[in-house]
């Protein structure tokens, strides 16, 4: 009996976009070194400052260690800060300081977790405790608030200036990283680039997971599509704040190679012209099949073989269950990989090595502790028109600073 397949039109191949992530774990002790090398102890001096009928003013404002929390959109950074002043009456060449005081403040600076250019803090300073100057009594608090929202406006401009400066720094480093890299030889009369067109950029900031040392975990992503071009770099869209990001690292690239062009392999040494098919499986899973068709090859006029495409090392192998001659011959066939397949797994690799020689430099550099964990898996698909070869690397990437 003669069957052809049949059946509805096989779906088209849909690549998922590339994810490169990271997970970053911040202890509260790193939180606060890197803090304190930033924000000095003694964030305010003053001496001789005219503060009209009471006299002149002499102050130090110290702050204290770090507290954080993220919540409701933000990372907050809160600290205490202690004030020592003196208040003198000019007389003549000299000035009688005549009373001081210890007023005492809480200071916090909320960063939003929602990405906007410029990033923008929000200050806050509130007075805990006010200034009676001893042994006189006057109450001068008034003019100590005047130099407090004096000293948070220039902390506010000092913060604003250096995560403006930050955020430019992050997305040159970003643009730098997804510049296209050349991947065959300088001499290749077509030359190959591996490049990233960016989808999105995500990231998200939590409090450490429960049963870890007190501090934040960042998550960041990098998504979107690598293709075999030398164009770019091309331009970011804006990091998005994700919250419950969990990051990982799933590299893909797909190759389509053409039933035309498989077909004309095969039939180099067949024993009847091929020809290739693909349908919509019915199985629940909806699967495209994939049938080689041997034109001419017995009474039927075409036999057609229900076949499993297989990657190898030397090439693609088109594998069938079925007996007889014919099978044999098939499923002793390999056809060899386009260029691309060799150039884009040294690629992979070296991807890989240097992800490792930049986390181990982080490691060295910054003090920060790196597991990576990457596999390559290469994989197939059938297509309407062709076969898709993807190649695949997967793993996580978790670094932690203590």
């Amino acid at each position: 009996m003669c069957i052809a397949p049949s059946g509805s039109a096989a779906a088209p191949y849909i690549a998922s976009p590339s994810r490169l992530g990271l997970t970053l774990r911040i202890d509260e002790a790193r939180l606060s070194a890197e803090l304190g090398a930033r924000v000095p102890k003694q964030l305010a001096e003053a001496r001789g400052r005219d503060v009209g009928a009471p006299g002149k003013l002499s102050y130090t404002i110290t702050r204290g260690g770090f507290r954080y929390n993220v919540g409701s959109g933000s990372l907050s950074i809160e600290t205490d800060l202690s004030g020592k002043l003196e208040v003198c009456k000019p007389l003549g060449p000299v000035c009688l300081r005549y009373g001081d005081c210890r007023p005492a403040w809480n200071a916090s600076v909320s960063l939003p977790l929602e990405w906007t250019e410029p990033l923008k803090a929000t200050t806050q300073v509130q007075m805990t405790s006010g200034c009676v100057l001893k042994p006189v009594g006057y109450d001068a608090t008034t003019q100590v608030e005047e130099v407090t929202a004096r000293e948070a406006g220039k902390i506010d401009r000092r913060i604003d200036s250096e995560l403006a400066e930050a955020q430019r720094g992050w997305l040159a480093r970003l643009r730098e990283g997804l510049h296209p890299v050349k991947i065959l030889p300088e001499g290749d009369a077509e030359p190959l680039c591996l490049s990233v067109t960016t989808q999105a950029l995500e990231y998200d900031v939590t409090p450490a997971p429960e049963g870890e040392p007190a501090g934040v975990s960042v998550a960041a992503q990098v998504q979107g599509d690598l293709n075999l071009s030398c164009e770019g770099p091309r331009p970011l869209p804006t990091p998005r704040w994700a919250p419950g990001l969990a990051p990982e690292i799933d590299v893909h690239i797909p190759l389509a190679v053409s039933f035309q062009e498989l077909e004309a392999q095969l039939s180099r040494n067949a024993p009847a012209p091929v020809s290739l098919r693909s349908f919509r499986s019915f199985a629940p899973e909806g699967l495209n099949t994939l049938f080689v068709g041997l034109d001419g090859y017995d009474a039927c006029g075409t036999l057609w073989l229900l076949v499993q495409p297989r990657l190898t090392p030397e090439g693609i192998q088109l594998i069938t269950q079925a007996t007889g001659r014919a099978a044999a011959w098939l499923n002793a066939q390999v056809v060899p990989s386009p260029r691309e397949r060799a150039a884009l797994e040294a690629a992979l690799a070296k991807t890989q090595t240097r992800l490792e020689t930049q986390l181990e430099r982080l490691k060295t550099e910054q003090d920060v502790h790196v597991q990576l964990r990457t596999e390559l898996q290469p994989e197939v698909h059938v297509d309407r028109n062709s076969l898709v070869l993807v190649l695949r690397l997967r793993g996580q990437a978790q670094a932690q600073a203590r």
